[in-house]
């Protein structure tokens, strides 16, 4: 769920309570950077420890398409550079909760299983 907050900033409630600030660089914040072959930049935060893709489907507005744009986004391994450049955070990683894992495909509960973090698309 996204609200604004007093301050002007787009904050990302997750439902147990954390809050994430989702348009502006936020100190101690783990950051990637997801780019696609289309050159849409996907930026991420990992809310939980754990491990994310390497690859995901970009949802950005499609240059080509009507809808999104659908190809392949790889990471950039955190290796981010000036994150405000690429603000605001459309893709957050958090653990699972037990609802996403019982309705998880079997690869998917074995990434959760082996320390996967969940994707949560925001804003798109």
């Amino acid at each position: 769920m996204l609200r604004m907050s007093e301050m002007e900033n787009e904050v990302y409630e997750h439902w147990d309570g954390r809050k994430l600030i989702i348009n502006r660089v936020v100190p101690e914040t783990k950051y990637n950077l997801y780019i696609c072959v289309d050159g849409h930049y996907n930026l991420s935060v990992d809310m939980d420890k754990g491990t994310t893709p390497m690859f995901v489907i970009c949802r950005q507005p499609s240059f080509h398409r009507e809808d999104i744009c659908g190809l392949t986004a790889s990471s950039e391994m955190y290796v981010v550079g000036d994150v405000a450049n690429f603000l605001p955070v459309n893709i957050i990683f958090r653990k699972p909760t037990k609802k996403e894992v019982s309705a998880a495909t079997p690869a998917q509960r074995e990434h959760y299983e082996l320390g996967g973090l969940h994707m949560e698309w925001i804003g798109i």
